[in-house]
């Protein structure tokens, strides 16, 4: 449970417990302390749920079973094969530097 306080706290439990809340800011704590927090007048904080977020990396598309959607070749500005129509970007690859190998003469 994440909760935040509009003022600084101090709570603690009778089992020895404690947790020092800052104003605003929010704080992860367990069940029990969670609702001790909201007795004392703290609220619980809900942070926006995952799928609201963009996520880092481009989403594959699927059909109905769960397989994956190629990209039409005939519509080379929309990659149907992502969610949102557009292919990550790809990475550079660094070439490896070979060395040769020192050949001792005897």
């Amino acid at each position: 449970m994440i909760v935040i306080s509009d003022i600084d706290r101090y709570i603690s439990t009778t089992w020895g417990a404690s947790i020092r809340l800052e104003a605003g800011v929010p704080k992860e704590v367990g069940q029990d302390l969670g609702l001790l927090c909201l007795q004392e007048g703290c609220k619980e904080h809900k942070p926006h749920s995952i799928k609201d977020k963009k996520p880092s990396e481009p989403i594959r598309a699927r059909d109905e079973k769960g397989h994956f959607i190629p990209d039409d070749p005939s519509t080379p500005d929309i990659n149907e094969a992502y969610v949102d129509g557009k292919a990550p970007v790809k990475k550079k690859t660094v070439a490896k530097k070979t060395t040769k190998k020192k050949t001792t003469n005897k």
